[in-house]
């Protein structure tokens, strides 16, 4: 009977920290010491050219997750409706270093890879990509493969 507790505790205890949204984090052209926004992911979409958006519109250039979670897809255009017209760029997130995260990263890391490429810390190229400029250019975060059905939020910095 105790084995039987101690595993539904396990599992418990892993379930809600394997549910944990993960967090992306943009960054201005300085690099970490310049953080524009962050957002809880969730599937769907985020236009930041929205005017009660906290993101910053034409001025992003890298990328970080923290509590990256494995099979989540997410891109980043230029377009603000997610639109492929324009240049973007695509990912497929694993579970991160042993940290659960994945580092600073450009935006267009992925743009000419094949997919499935790893970048680094478990990040992989989604295999899909537009031409012309993209850093500096962001106006839209589409993230596809979560768990759970929460919507996305944008977080204080």
């Amino acid at each position: 009977m105790r084995k039987i507790v101690f595993a539904l505790f396990v599992c418990v205890a892993m379930a809600g920290h394997a549910f944990a949204a993960p967090v992306i984090t943009f960054y201005k052209k300085q690099g970490e010491s310049n953080v524009d926004c962050r957002i809880t992911m969730g599937n769907g979409t985020v236009n930041f050219k929205s005017s009660s958006n906290a993101c910053t519109n034409d001025d992003d250039y890298y990328f970080s997750v923290s509590g990256a979670q494995d099979g989540v897809q997410f891109g980043i255009y230029n377009n603000p409706d997610c639109r492929t017209n324009e240049s973007y760029a695509t990912y497929k997130m694993g579970n991160g270093d042993a940290s659960g995260n994945i580092r600073i990263t450009a935006v267009d890391a992925s743009r000419g890879l094949s997919s499935g490429t790893l970048i680094h810390d478990s990040l992989r190229s989604g295999g899909a990509s537009g031409g012309g400029q993209l850093h500096g250019k962001v106006s839209c975060l589409k993230v596809t493969g979560m768990r759970s059905s929460e919507a996305m939020q944008i977080l204080p910095k």
